[in-house]
């Protein structure tokens, strides 16, 4: 078995499971480390709330759709579209947020897909932006009405939006095996930590 071969099935024997970014400041370490110097603190100051991010990394066929509307179900609703097959829960199911980048979900809704569309999907044009400029599906209506830059930003500012509201992330696309099939692979992986993902202080 080839190397690449090994590695395409190691990436995809991890597809139901989370790729779990524990996140914590180092303010919060430093507050942590003066509150167990002081004698007169009480516990309960000690445990402080860790935010946590989430990413189903795909891939394609192996379930990611019922994963993904079931998450954006269960989780605080962000948009909601009365004709879309999977909406959020009258009351969320887990305290965390599937955060919908609010103008790219509406141009796919209104475009034509050969799926059906729900904001569960809003991340596979994540992936798209972020390969090769060549490869960009410049038929769709985002990749017209906005630049790579702009389609990037949109989405780090709904991430940090809600990371900056104290919101635990959860997120994802199938669409995450291109990092282990196109070249440029190593490249969104490292966009995706630079340019998407919150800063954390």
């Amino acid at each position: 078995m080839l190397r690449n071969e090994r590695f395409i099935l190691c990436f995809c024997l991890g597809a139901f499971f989370f790729i779990s970014v524990q996140l914590i400041s180092s303010s919060d370490v430093i507050n942590n480390i003066k509150i167990l110097a002081n004698s007169t603190a009480t516990p309960s100051y000690v445990a402080k709330k860790r935010q946590r991010i989430c990413i189903l990394a795909g891939p394609h066929k192996t379930g990611t759709s019922s994963i993904q509307a079931n998450l954006y179900s269960w989780s605080k609703a962000t948009i909601n579209f009365t004709d879309s097959m999977f909406s959020p829960l009258p009351e969320p199911v887990i305290s965390w947020i599937w955060p919908v980048p609010i103008q790219i979900a509406r141009i796919e809704h209104n475009d034509s897909h050969t799926w059906d569309w729900s904001p569960s999907k809003v991340f596979y044009p994540m992936m798209e932006v972020l390969m090769d400029k060549n490869r960009h599906p410049e038929q769709r209506s985002l990749f017209q009405m906005y630049t790579p830059d702009e389609i990037v930003k949109m989405y780090q500012e709904a991430i940090s939006t809600y990371w900056n509201d104290g919101y635990d992330i959860v997120f994802g696309t199938e669409a995450m095996d291109m990092i282990v099939k196109l070249k440029e692979g190593p490249s969104m992986i490292r966009n995706i930590s630079t340019h998407i993902l919150p800063d954390i202080d």
